[in-house]
């Protein structure tokens, strides 16, 4: 017989052992991460949607051999645009978030292209039915729009009176021997679902008390989003589940699929949404709401992903945004410093000059790299902008070595002052590739024209280029022949760029370089009295 002191020991044994399996347990879920992304290819991406798509990123990312899938969701078969799915990854990519699993790179869980999968949705649509979880439903169209329009005259909530839900085996026979079409339909379980989200915590929800049994398979065999997604993640054995906070309110369905075909659940996450400065849905009309737009109008995938990241926080970061030219490094930086537990949970209102000053610091550090071959791609990247917009008007940016060396001085003379590259192409500084057409300048041409003389002499004999120099000595000659050096500058601005805002008159002299600089101060203006 075991004594007293010997039982106290083994079942310290057994506990030990059982926490120890439970902290293994524990690990392998943290460990072994899968998530994905799944977008409609509808149109193009928007920002809402590729910070879905970052948050999926990083999670996985950040976590020992985490996998990042991309599923495409195009079952509202009226809804696809062609080219969109490609395009999507293709854009998901520029910005330096790369599948592990997609489409087009493959993986031992697909296809993933959930048109490619109906037979796995109408397989378990059928299960849900044998299960009794789910029902055939032969409701007309007409019927439907007759019970919406009058549940809207009463000024109630429209939604299925579950007609359909226990109808009698020979009535459901005698219809499918007919060929009457039907849906099949969830049989929403009565009473509060409650789950855990990771973020938000506990969730009490009765979905089944304010809405009725929502489709799972159409009539032409096509999913709706609540099977789809819950088959798919499944079949994809999808460890968490993370998505926009509009469809907390769905998952109770999702979980009612879950447990009637006896599958484990995934864990929840749902992130906060992207809202208007008034708290409205974020709009179009609100400004360039796609990455696309955000693209082609020159910012870097740097600066967008600062912008999405920021939006959202969960991140141990000392300084924000991260400032790197490398996106690659960016998604690095940023999924080191993942922590999903610092998400907010309130929803953030977007603004737009939040992206212009990430993308200016970011400009700024890419443009302060001391990297030649970093800087020759920028500089080529720029030249082809230029040549793109001005072709052959661009006259004085016909050699391929002297436009990046001319580049080169205008990137470093505006590095503190771009907020993307392709700023330069704003009309403020066309003057850098079309030479202005001589203008006319009111009253003090002859105070002007002995400094002006002695401007161009020191420009054709110093060793000396540099913005400094330049600019001391432009204070000498307004000092020597006592005229007002803002009335100098004026004049000498106007004479190089046409313009009488821009850039200080040395910096300028430096961006166009010498030679430039020369030919523009000897196109004297005509005077105008």
């Amino acid at each position: 017989m075991l004594s007293y002191s010997q039982i106290r020991a083994i079942r310290s044994c057994f506990k030990h052992s059982v926490q120890k399996c439970i902290q293994a347990q524990r690990r392998f879920l943290c460990d072994y991460v899968r998530v994905r992304f799944a977008p409609s290819p509808t149109g193009f991406l928007h920002i809402g949607g590729l910070r879905t798509a970052l948050y999926n990123y990083l999670f996985a990312k950040s976590h020992p051999n985490g996998k990042f899938i991309v599923r495409i969701e195009d079952t509202d078969q009226a809804r696809v645009v062609a080219g969109a799915a490609a395009n999507l990854l293709s854009i998901l990519e520029w910005t330096g978030i790369k599948a592990d699993e997609s489409p087009f790179h493959g993986g031992k869980y697909g296809p993933y292209t959930q048109s490619e999968r109906l037979q796995s949705y109408q397989e378990s649509a059928e299960s849900l039915v044998a299960r009794g979880a789910a029902y055939r439903c032969f409701c007309t169209p007409q019927r439907l729009n007759i019970l919406k329009r009058d549940q809207l005259q009463r000024r109630e909530a429209p939604k299925y009176d579950n007609r359909c839900r226990n109808l009698e085996e020979n009535i459901i026979q005698t219809s499918l021997k007919q060929n009457k079409p039907y849906v099949i339909r969830l049989k929403l379980c009565d009473g509060v679902v409650i789950f855990n989200d990771a973020l938000f915590g506990e969730i009490n929800h009765n979905v089944a008390s304010i809405e009725g049994d929502p489709i799972l398979l159409k009539s032409d065999g096509y999913p709706t989003y609540h099977l789809a997604n819950v088959v798919d993640d499944h079949l994809m054995d999808i460890t968490h589940v993370i998505r926009g906070k509009e469809w907390l309110t769905s998952t109770p369905k999702h979980i009612n699929i879950y447990n009637a075909m006896e599958w484990r659940l995934p864990t929840f996450m749902h992130l906060p949404l992207l809202l208007n400065s008034d708290r409205s849905k974020l709009s179009k009309r609100q400004g360039s709401v796609y990455v696309e737009q955000l693209k082609e109008k020159g910012y870097s995938p740097s600066a967008v992903l600062n912008f999405m990241a920021y939006y959202g926080s969960g991140f141990n970061l000392a300084e924000f945004p991260v400032c790197h030219s490398d996106e690659r490094e960016v998604l690095k930086m940023l999924s080191a410093a993942f922590d999903y537990r610092k998400i907010m949970l309130s929803d953030a209102m977007v603004n737009f000059s939040k992206l212009d000053e990430f993308s200016k610091s970011v400009t700024t550090h890419s443009l302060s790299i001391k990297d030649y071959k970093w800087r020759d791609e920028l500089c080529a990247d720029t030249l082809k902008l230029v040549r793109q917009k001005y072709r052959d008007k661009c006259v004085f940016l016909t050699d391929v070595h002297n436009g990046q060396a001319y580049i080169n001085r205008i990137l470093e003379t505006r590095k503190t002052h771009l907020i993307k590259l392709n700023d330069l192409l704003d009309d403020e500084y066309d003057y850098l590739w079309l030479r202005p057409e001589p203008i006319g300048l009111k009253n003090s041409l002859p105070e002007f024209s002995e400094g002006l003389r002695d401007i161009v002499r020191f420009l054709q004999q110093t060793d000396e280029f540099e913005q400094k120099i330049i600019s001391q000595f432009l204070r000498t000659i307004a000092k020597n022949h006592r005229v007002k050096f803002s009335s100098l500058m004026r004049y000498l601005r106007i004479l190089l760029s046409g313009k009488e805002q821009g850039p200080g008159v040395a910096d300028m002299i430096f961006m166009l370089g010498r030679q430039e600089t020369l030919l523009r101060l000897s196109e004297k203006p005509k005077r105008i009295s």
